[in-house]
């Protein structure tokens, strides 16, 4: 049940604790910064642990604003009531920079952490180096990937290079054209010391980046791996999967290869995209083989119900990355608030 605050309630510190965490505790990130404003209009002391957990509830939302806008300005305030930002609350705005697409905001904080003498976490490094996947920065990012593998050799206590910090540097190199260095990168993810599984993300980067120069024999090699990583018990290809491998197979004319993809699609009963059967149109077609073309053409008419085309293609060459930001920012969710201000102690830890 949705619970207001009246203009007339005046809110007790508990109140408030209680409200912020029912609204953190259900994602109403919306609701909680509304909250946390008629909080601070009612005059109830905001510490730094409340601060962080509204930064945060802006930092998951979806809401552009305040992600962009209303998470900065509860950076700004708290910094301007002597709220002295740690690593938490640091990775915290870094994570909104990254989600922004902001590269030169984002640097511009982690310069201002070195200056007041907070160390950065391997969670601030991935955010930092997700930035840069739309800033054709891959060289910054493979620096910075060097920073923290350096750090951590200096500090054997620091938490490594994560699956996701590897995933944000093959989805940066990928997005910037770089897909021999992805896959690099993938190889020493797989063979370092930590042995880290490759996720259904690592291979679709990947595989992303080989279907746009149609290097299907690579495809098809990634496609093996990943149904036959013994670690993983197997990750299946999905109808995305397949479509990046069919597009490769037709722009490289391996017709023949792009049927395989295709019954093996229809033998794992996956429902093919519009774009797929084009694909498959296409690659037959320009194989000189009209009847078999003249058969996807007919799924691909029935596939799209008498609609326009142009009205259900997409370019999806780019990853928007949403689907990763909540397991990215897992490392910045706040404890349960509590009423005792010792607990901001957590943060120093």
């Amino acid at each position: 049940e949705m619970v207001v605050l009246q203009p007339s309630t005046k809110a007790t510190l508990p109140m408030a604790v209680r409200l912020l965490n029912l609204m953190l505790g259900n994602k109403q990130w919306g609701e909680a910064i509304s909250v946390f404003d008629a909080l601070l209009k009612q005059g109830v002391p905001m510490d730094r642990y409340k601060y962080t957990a509204a930064i945060t509830a802006c930092v998951r939302s979806k809401d552009s604003y305040l992600v962009n806008v209303k998470a900065h300005n509860l950076f700004r305030d708290m910094r301007n009531k002597n709220i002295v930002p740690g690593v938490v609350e640091y990775g915290a705005i870094i994570h909104a920079c990254a989600k922004e697409k902001n590269l030169q905001r984002a640097m511009l904080l982690f310069d201002q952490m070195h200056d007041e003498g907070v160390e950065p976490d391997v969670a601030i490094y991935t955010s930092l180096i997700k930035a840069c996947a739309h800033s054709n920065e891959w060289e910054r990012a493979l620096n910075l990937f060097s920073d923290l593998e350096q750090m951590c050799e200096i500090d054997p206590q620091k938490e490594p290079p994560n699956l996701l910090t590897y995933n944000a540097l093959i989805t940066t190199l990928i997005n910037c054209r770089q897909r021999h260095k992805a896959m690099l990168v993938f190889e020493d993810m797989v063979d370092n010391q930590a042995a880290l599984t490759p996720d259904r993300v690592t291979y679709d980067r990947l595989i992303q980046g080989f279907e746009v120069k149609g290097e299907w024999e690579t495809i098809l090699s990634l496609m093996q791996q990943m149904q036959n990583d013994d670690h993983n018990a197997g990750v299946a290809p999905t109808a995305v999967t397949y479509h990046r491998a069919i597009s490769a197979c037709q722009q490289r004319g391996a017709w023949e290869r792009a049927l395989d993809f295709y019954n093996e699609m229809v033998d794992r009963d996956l429902k093919l995209r519009e774009n797929t059967y084009l694909a498959l149109y296409d690659a037959c077609y320009e194989a000189n083989k009209p009847d078999i073309a003249a058969q996807f053409y007919t799924f691909l008419q029935q596939s799209t119900e008498d609609k326009p085309l142009a009205a259900k293609f997409k370019d999806d060459r780019f990853f928007d990355d949403e689907e990763e930001d909540d397991d990215a920012y897992n490392a910045y969710d706040p404890e349960p608030l509590e009423s005792e201000p010792s607990l901001i102690d957590v943060y120093d830890q």
